[in-house]
């Protein structure tokens, strides 16, 4: 077994939920190192884009779809369904988590 296969100790779900604009996307079973980030999720499984600087990094993209503040669309996540206000490179993750990222309008 290589190194990276050992340190990959948790499994994870994604959803991606692009507001109808074309088909969900889910991931399951993702296996990921431990200390690993929500945001290190996103970049493993898609196209992501984030802006800002460390630790305040937020989303702005998934797959080519971009939130809109003047349509107030917003990229935002959920751990376990439950909505979390830490940025996404600031988020770590617990073995088992469902992550859901949805564009919503707020």
């Amino acid at each position: 077994m290589c190194p990276q296969q050992e340190s990959e100790k948790i499994m994870v779900t994604l959803i991606i939920d692009y507001h109808g604009l074309r088909e969900n996307d889910t991931y399951e079973n993702v296996k990921m190192p431990e200390r690993s980030t929500v945001l290190d999720l996103l970049k493993k499984k898609i196209d992501v884009i984030a802006e800002g600087i460390q630790y305040q990094r937020m989303v702005v993209s998934i797959n080519g779809i971009s939130q809109d503040p003047n349509a107030n669309l917003w990229w935002v996540y959920t751990i376990n369904g439950e909505y979390v206000e830490v940025c996404a490179d600031a988020k770590p993750l617990n073995d088992g988590d469902i992550v859901k990222w949805t564009l919503i309008v707020y």
